[in-house]
C-alpha cells in the first residue's frame, strides 16, 4: 500500500477548503434490532428499503414515516439491497450466501438465487432491469437473468472480496471494487474485463456512477474519493484522502443532479463534497455519538433527503433543504493588524426558532473582535457571545432567536494576526435534534502576480540503489522581496526516507531577490521505483503577505532492468560493467551489477543484462569492434556454456542466452582473412589485423618490393577469433630483423595460418 509523508520545511496551517450549503434534519426509523448495512429508495421515492444484520428487510413509507412490512426469510445478515428500475422488485443479498427477489407490492419472496460460497455484499440492476449483478466475499461477480432467474456468467478475476458493483447508466459497462485494491471495468455484452485500475490507498470499499454516466466514483479505506473518466479511465479528481482508519468511506452516493457526492464514514458521520470545487461542503454528525458507523446511504430521487443505515441500529432520513454558509468564500486576508468581516448567511424556511452556534477559528491567524445582528434576527432579540473553552481563545459561542427565511444571521469581525491560510468553522448546535453540523470558511493570503518559480533540481533523476542518498535542491528563479518561505515536500514514504534539510544561499544577505537555492533536501532510498517528489507552499514578503509561486516537482525514475551504469538505457556498456564485477564481493551498500540482488555478481546477472538489451543496442555492428577490447571469444564461449547449464526458462534469460550466442557468432569469423594494416601509409609503426576461422600457428612475413625478407613476426598458436584491434592485431615497429629502421617505400606482408596464406601491400612514408 502506498502512503505519503509530508516534510514541513517551515510550518504553515492548512485546513479543509470548504463552506457548507446544506442544513440537515433527521427522522429516525426504528424497528431493526441489529446494525443496518443497506438502504435504497424506490424509483418514485415513496418507499425506502433497509437491510439489517437482524436477517430482515424492512420497507418504509417515506411520507408517513411508518413501517410498511418486514420481509423475513434470510437466515443471515442482509448485506445489500437494490430496487429494480421500475420499483416493482427488490433484491436482497445476505450472509446466508443467497439472493432473494421480492415483489414490492405483494411483499412475497419471488425467488431465491443460491450458489455463493460467502456473503453477497453488493447488488445492482441493469438500467433495463433485465440483469442483476452481484458482488460477493467469495471474490466473484455473478450476473443473473432476472426473468429466468438463471446465472448468466460468473466473473472470477478479483483476488479479494468484491465489495461493490455498479452498472453505467447506459448499461454497457459494469464496474466492480474489491479488497484486492483494484477496480475492474467489464464489458456487459462480452463479459470481459476491459480495464483494471489500482487503488493505491487501500481496499476499495464502494463504486458508484454519476447520473450522466460520464464518470464513476470509488471510495477507499483511507477515505480517498476518486472520480474516474469512464471513457479514458483516467483519475480526474481525488479528494478526502487521510490516514485515519476511523474515517473510512463506508459508502458513497451521487446526488441526483450529479453536483455533489456524499460519503458515509466509519466514525459515524456523513460528509458531503462539492464535485466541481472538490470541497467538503458539510458534515452531518451525531452530537450524542449514538449513530455509529454509517454503512449505507442513498439520495432520494428529488435530492431533498439522504437516507442512512448505521450500526446503532437505525435508519435515518435527513432533510437537506436548509442551509447556512459563510460569505465571502474564501476571504482574502488583509495585512497584519487590519480587520475584515464575514457574514453568516442562512436559508432556513419560514419557521422561527432558538439556535445555539459556535464559531471556531485559527487564533494564530485571526482574533475575534465583535459580532453584529443580521436582518434575520428579531428586532427585540440580542446576540449573546461568550468565549467557549478554557485552554485557548479560539472559539466564541452565541445564541440568537431569529426569523426563518433567507438572509444574514450575523456579521462577525476579525483582526488579522498573521497573513496565512487558515480556517473559520461554524457549528450549528440545534438542540431540537441530536446531530450537529459544521460549515467551513477559509482565509487565504492575497494572490500575487509574481513570476517566481520554485523547482526541485534535478527535475528528473534515476533512482540510486537502496540505502544510497538522493539530494535535491529547492531552487528559486525570479524571486522578488522574499523574506522567508513556507514550503512542503510530499513524497512516497515507501520509496524514500527524509534524512535532512539544510539552508541554501538565497537569504545569505537578508531579503532574497533573483535566483538561488532555498533549501537542500537529502533522502535515503528505501525502494527503487518510480515516484514523484512534490512541492507546494508560499513565499512570504517582509510585511507578512504570502505569495504562491509556480512550483515544479521532481521525478524519480526506476532504472530499467539491467541498466547497471544508470545511464537510462540498457546497452552493451552495462554488460561490460557486469563483466568487470564478476566474482567480486558485493559490499553492504550493494552493487548495481548484482542485478538479482543475491549478493554475488555471476553468470545469472550477465544473462539478465544481456536479455534486457534492446534489439537496436544488440546489433553486432554497434558493438563488435569495441567489445574486442574487453571480451575474447574464449570468454564468451565460457559464459555461454555456463548460461546454457543454468536451465532457465523465463523470457529475459532466454533472450540473454540468445544474445551470448550472437556474441559468440560475431566473434567467430566465417573465413580466415588478412586485412589492411592501419594506419597506411604509416611512420614508423603499424598494426596488421587478421581473423581466423579455425585455430592455427600464425606468422607474418614482411618483404621489400624485390622480395627480400625484412622481418618475420612469429605470433604462435592462435585460437579461432578476430584479431582486429591494437591489443590483438600483429604489430610492426617499422624495423628490420636487426633493429634498424627501414627506409620509405612499398612493402608487402604475408599472413601464414596453417594452410592459409594471403599477401597485402603497405607503404612507409618518412
Amino acid at each position: 500500500m502506498k502512503t505519503f509523508l509530508t516534510v514541513l520545511i517551515l510550518l504553515t496551517v492548512f485546513t479543509v477548503n470548504a463552506f457548507a450549503s446544506v442544513h440537515f434534519r433527521a427522522t429516525t426509523f426504528e424497528g431493526h434490532t441489529s446494525k443496518v448495512d443497506s438502504v435504497a429508495f424506490s424509483s418514485n421515492g415513496k418507499i425506502l428499503a433497509s437491510g439489517s444484520w437482524d436477517n430482515t428487510v424492512r420497507l418504509w413509507d417515506v411520507e408517513t414515516r411508518k413501517e410498511i412490512v418486514t420481509l423475513t426469510g434470510h437466515t443471515g445478515p442482509v448485506y445489500s439491497i437494490a430496487f429494480s428500475p421500475d420499483g416493482k422488485m427488490l433484491a436482497s443479498g445476505s450472509y446466508d450466501r443467497t439472493i432473494r427477489l421480492w415483489d414490492v407490492e405483494t411483499h412475497t419472496n419471488i425467488a431465491t438465487l443460491p450458489g455463493y460460497k460467502d456473503a453477497v455484499s453488493s447488488l445492482a440492476f441493469s438500467p433495463d432491469g433485465k440483469m442483476l449483478a452481484s458482488g460477493s466475499y467469495d471474490r466473484t461477480i455473478r450476473l443473473w437473468d432476472v426473468e429466468t432467474e438463471t446465472n448468466i456468467k460468473t466473473l472470477t478475476e478479483h483476488k479479494g472480496r468484491v465489495t461493490s458493483v455498479a452498472f453505467s447508466p447506459h448499461g454497457k459497462i459494469l464496474v466492480s471494487g474489491s479488497w484486492d485494491n483494484t477496480i475492474r471495468l467489464w464489458d456487459v455484452e462480452t463479459y470481459t474485463n476491459t480495464k483494471t485500475l489500482t487503488e493505491t490507498t487501500g481496499d476499495v470499499m464502494n463504486v458508484v456512477f454519476s447520473p450522466d454516466g460520464k464518470t464513476f466514483a470509488t471510495g477507499s479505506e483511507k477515505g480517498a474519493i476518486r472520480l474516474w473518466d469512464l471513457e479514458t479511465t483516467e483519475n480526474i479528481k481525488t479528494f478526502g484522502e487521510h490516514a485515519h482508519s476511523y474515517l473510512w468511506n463506508m459508502c458513497l452516493a451521487f446526488s441526483p443532479d450529479g453536483k455533489t457526492i456524499a460519503a458515509g464514514i466509519y466514525r459515524g458521520s456523513i460528509r458531503v463534497w462539492d464535485i466541481a470545487t472538490e470541497r467538503m461542503i458539510g458534515v452531518i454528525a451525531d452530537r450524542d455519538k449514538k449513530m455509529g458507523a454509517v454503512d449505507s446511504l442513498a439520495f432520494s430521487p428529488d435530492g431533498k433527503t439522504i437516507a442512512t443505515g448505521s450500526w446503532d441500529p437505525t435508519v435515518r432520513l435527513w432533510n437537506i433543504t436548509k442551509s447556512f454558509k459563510i460569505e465571502p468564500y474564501p476571504i482574502v486576508s488583509p495585512a497584519i493588524g487590519e480587520q475584515f468581516t464575514i457574514n453568516i448567511e442562512a436559508d432556513t424556511g419560514p419557521n422561527a426558532y432558538f439556535d445555539y452556534f459556535i464559531l471556531s477559528f485559527n487564533e494564530s491567524a485571526v482574533r475575534y473582535v465583535k459580532v453584529t445582528k443580521g436582518d434575520l434576527v428579531f428586532p427585540s432579540a440580542t446576540i449573546e457571545w461568550e468565549f467557549y473553552g478554557t485552554r485557548n481563545q479560539d472559539q466564541v459561542r452565541f445564541k440568537s432567536r431569529f426569523v426563518g427565511g433567507k438572509g444574514i444571521l450575523a456579521k462577525v469581525t476579525f483582526e488579522v494576526v498573521d497573513v496565512k491560510e487558515s480556517f473559520i468553522k461554524f457549528y450549528d448546535l440545534d438542540f431540537t435534534y441530536s446531530p450537529f453540523f459544521i460549515y467551513d470558511g477559509k482565509v487565504v493570503p492575497p494572490q500575487s502576480s509574481s513570476s517566481a518559480v520554485v523547482r526541485l533540481t534535478p527535475s528528473k533523476v534515476l533512482s540510486p540503489s537502496v540505502g544510497e542518498h538522493l539530494v535535491f535542491n529547492v531552487d528559486i528563479t525570479d524571486g522578488q522581496n522574499v523574506a522567508r518561505h513556507e514550503l512542503t515536500l510530499d513524497f512516497d514514504q515507501s520509496a524514500l526516507k527524509h534524512i535532512s534539510s539544510g539552508e541554501g544561499n538565497y537569504f545569505s544577505e537578508g531579503v532574497g531577490n533573483g535566483n538561488g537555492t532555498l533549501e537542500t533536501v537529502t533522502f535515503e532510498v528505501l525502494d527503487v521505483k518510480d515516484s514523484i517528489v512534490g512541492i507546494s507552499g508560499y513565499l512570504v514578503a517582509p510585511n507578512g503577505f504570502r505569495y504562491i509561486p509556480t512550483f515544479k516537482s521532481a521525478e524519480i525514475i526506476e532504472p530499467l532492468l539491467g541498466d547497471v551504469n544508470r545511464d537510462g538505457v540498457v546497452s552493451i556498456l552495462d554488460l561490460v560493467e557486469v563483466v568487470s564485477s564478476l566474482g567480486k564481493p558485493v559490499l553492504s551498500g550493494g552493487n548495481p551489477a548484482d542485478v538479482n540482488e543475491d549478493s554475488v555478481v555471476d553468470i545469472i546477472d550477465m544473462v539478465t543484462v544481456a536479455g534486457a538489451i534492446s534489439e537496436e543496442a544488440a546489433a553486432p555492428a554497434v558493438w563488435r569492434r569495441d567489445l574486442q577490447i574487453v571480451f575474447t571469444r574464449d570468454q564468451v564461449q565460457k559464459w555461454l556454456s555456463q548460461a546454457q547449464h543454468l536451465g532457465v526458462a523465463d523470457a529475459v534469460s532466454k533472450r540473454g542466452i540468445h544474445f551470448l550466442e550472437n556474441l559468440l557468432a560475431a566473434f567467430t569469423p566465417k573465413e580466415t582473412a588478412l586485412l589492411a594494416n592501419y594506419p597506411n601509409p604509416f611512420n614508423p609503426e603499424t598494426w596488421i589485423p587478421y581473423q581466423l576461422a579455425e585455430s592455427a600457428d600464425v606468422s607474418i612475413s614482411i618483404y621489400t618490393a624485390d622480395g627480400a625478407v625484412v622481418r618475420n613476426l612469429a605470433l604462435g598458436h592462435q585460437l579461432v577469433g578476430i584479431y582486429h584491434d591494437k591489443t590483438r592485431a600483429a604489430y610492426w615497429n617499422g624495423k628490420n630483423k636487426v633493429g634498424e629502421a627501414v627506409p620509405s617505400g612499398v612493402y608487402f606482408y604475408t599472413l601464414t595460418a596453417g594452410k592459409f596464406k594471403s599477401t597485402r601491400k603497405m607503404l612507409i612514408l618518412k
